[in-house]
């Protein structure tokens, strides 16, 4: 890195994520790096887990999206939530003067350095790994970095010049899909690379059908935490 830059690391959250919350900010806080906010969009049904979160981080900046609450748990409302709630991401960003956001979702962990990393890739955008079989198994053994044309914002950093010039959106005629994959397809189109650090290892928080929870592929030792 040739200079500090300013980082918002930001997700939309939810009352159905609580299994992951807590260790997930907690997570964050710890990241090796000294300039850096979290700013964390809730779209549950009701303020209440927002303002649990607030009572419990003074540290961590909660927004909570009003929206209209009809169909619910349709599956097109779920993805215009969530892509309300990024774009409510990206106004504060850019209102905010930072230089980067790090999209970490709300289940997943990012080692302590994985941040330093991946500005010094030096990318517009990169990504590193938080779902174990999304990428080939492969990768996980390996630190290169990768030239893509898909990924997550599971754990990814995006440079202010692609915040500027995308937004994030969905379509109602693919529901499978959602806004991370268009904005991957709309940076595409416009020439612009997308890449995997296969060195930042995350570890994604998981929950079974019997409500129990899981670590993905690297046990929390791997985060470099005590």
């Amino acid at each position: 890195m040739n200079s500090l830059k300013r980082i918002l690391i930001s997700a939309p959250i939810h009352e159905i994520k609580a299994y992951s919350i807590r260790e997930y900010i907690e997570n964050t806080i710890s990241i090796d790096y000294p300039l850096f906010d979290i700013y964390l969009v809730d779209n549950s049904q009701t303020p209440d887990f927002a303002h649990m979160l607030s009572a419990l981080y003074l540290q961590v900046m909660i927004d909570r999206l009003e929206f209209d609450s009809d169909n619910y748990n349709n599956r097109q409302a779920i993805l215009k939530r969530v892509v309300k709630s990024c774009n409510k991401i990206r106004g504060y960003f850019l209102a905010n003067n930072y230089d980067y956001l790090l999209s970490l979702e709300c289940d997943v962990l990012i080692p302590r350095d994985g941040l330093k990393t991946l500005l010094d890739d030096d990318r517009p955008i990169v990504s590193g790994l938080s779902y174990p079989g999304f990428y080939p198994d492969i990768y996980w053994q390996q630190s290169d970095l990768i030239e893509e044309q898909r990924g997550t914002f599971g754990c990814t950093l995006i440079s202010r010049e692609l915040l500027q010039e995308f937004s994030f959106r969905y379509d109602p005629e693919c529901l499978d899909a959602f806004h991370d994959a268009f904005f991957i397809y709309d940076i595409y189109k416009a020439g612009y690379s997308f890449w995997v650090d296969c060195s930042v290892k995350c570890v994604h928080l998981s929950i079974d059908d019997s409500g129990n929870r899981g670590w993905g592929l690297l046990p929390a030792v791997e985060l470099g935490r005590t």
